[in-house]
C-alpha cells in the first residue's frame, strides 16, 4: 500500500495551503490569479461607485457601503461594512462628513489605502452663505469632476499597471463627455434662484446662476423660520427666476425642505428645476445630463 503516504502528504499540503489563505484574509477558493487581476474598489455611496465605474477596467470590482436609496447622513455602519472595507484595494470617499471620515479612519486602521475627493488637487471649493466650505459633492461641478477623474485614473493605474491603458482610454472618453456638458457653461448667467439646500450648489453654479437664498443651508439640519420667510419673500415678489430642489432617482422631492420649496415656487409661478441627489445610483455625468435636460425643457439653454 505504497500510495497511502502519498495521499497523506497531499492532504497535509492542502491543509497548510487552506490555513495560510485563511490567515491572509482571503477566501480559500480565491486563487492568486483571481485576487491580483483587478482592483477591489469600495465607494461610500452608489453614486460615487458609479463615478468609479466610469473608469474601472473589466477586472476591477466596484462595490459600495451605503445601500441604494438610503441617505448616507442617517446611515448606521454595520460590522459587515468593515469586512467589505478590509477586502478593498482602495476606499473612495468624498470626505468631510461624519460617515465618510469614519470609513476613512477604519480603512487606515485596516491598512487599506484611502482616496478622498476633497483632497484632490485643483478642485474649486465653494462656500455656503455662512462662510463654510461646502463639502457636499464638489464633483457635481464638471470641472471638478474632471480633476477628480484624472487623479483617480492615476491612482487606479498605480494599483493595477496592467489596466493602465484601459484607464487612460476611459479617462479620454470622460473628458469628451465633460467637454460636451461644458458647452452649456454660463447658460443661466444673469438669472437668480433659490434652492432647498447647498447640496445643489456645485451642480448649478457653473451654469452662471446666482443663488440668492436657501431654505436650509445644512442638508442634515432643519429650516429656521427666518430662512423660510426670506425664501418665501423672494418668491412672492418675483425676485428670482428659478427654484432648485433635490430629488431622488424617480424625481420625487427628497426632504421636507424640497417639498416646501416645490409648493411655494408653484404657488408663485416660478419654474422648478430638479437636481438628483448625488448619492443615488448613476454617475455625476448622468445626473448632469438629467439636469441639462430639465433646463432644456424650460427653454433655458442656448444652442449647444
Amino acid at each position: 500500500m505504497r500510495w497511502l503516504p502519498s495521499i497523506a502528504l497531499v492532504l497535509m499540503i492542502l491543509v497548510i495551503v487552506i490555513v495560510g489563505l485563511a490567515q491572509s484574509g482571503r477566501p480559500f477558493w480565491a486563487s492568486e490569479q483571481n485576487v491580483d487581476q483587478g482592483n477591489v474598489i469600495v465607494a461610500s455611496t452608489p453614486g460615487l461607485a458609479s463615478d468609479v465605474e466610469e473608469l474601472a477596467c473589466p477586472a476591477d470590482k466596484v462595490v459600495y457601503i451605503v445601500p441604494a436609496g438610503l441617505d448616507p447622513h442617517s446611515y448606521q455602519l454595520r460590522p459587515s461594512d468593515y469586512s467589505i472595507i478590509k477586502s478593498a484595494s482602495l476606499l473612495v470617499v468624498v470626505g468631510g462628513e461624519a460617515l465618510e471620515e469614519t470609513l476613512a479612519n477604519k480603512a487606515e486602521e485596516l491598512g487599506v489605502e484611502v482616496f478622498k475627493v476633497v483632497d484632490v488637487y485643483g478642485l474649486t471649493m465653494l462656500k455656503t452663505p455662512s462662510g463654510k466650505v461646502n463639502i457636499h459633492y464638489p464633483i457635481y461641478d464638471p470641472r471638478n469632476y474632471m480633476a477628480f477623474m484624472r487623479a483617480l485614473a492615476k491612482k487606479l493605474a498605480e494599483l493595477n499597471p496592467e489596466c493602465a491603458d484601459h484607464y487612460r482610454v476611459a479617462l479620454d472618453r470622460v473628458a469628451r463627455d465633460i467637454e460636451r456638458i461644458l458647452s452649456s457653461e454660463g447658460s443661466l448667467k444673469g438669472l437668480k434662484a433659490v434652492a432647498s439646500t447647498v447640496m445643489v450648489q456645485y451642480a448649478v453654479t457653473w451654469l452662471g446662476v446666482e443663488i440668492t437664498g436657501y431654505v436650509v443651508e445644512d442638508p442634515e439640519g432643519h429650516a429656521l423660520p427666518s430662512e423660510l420667510e426670506a425664501v418665501e419673500s423672494l418668491l412672492k415678489v418675483g425676485a428670482v427666476d428659478l427654484a432648485f430642489i433635490v430629488v431622488d432617482e424617480s424625481g420625487r422631492p427628497l426632504t421636507k425642505a424640497d417639498v416646501w420649496l416645490l409648493e411655494q415656487a408653484r404657488e408663485a409661478g416660478i419654474p422648478v428645476v430638479r437636481v438628483v441627489a448625488p448619492y443615488f445610483p448613476g454617475s455625476a455625468l448622468d445626473k448632469l445630463a438629467i439636469l441639462l435636460g430639465e433646463l432644456e425643457s424650460l427653454n433655458l439653454l442656448g444652442e449647444s
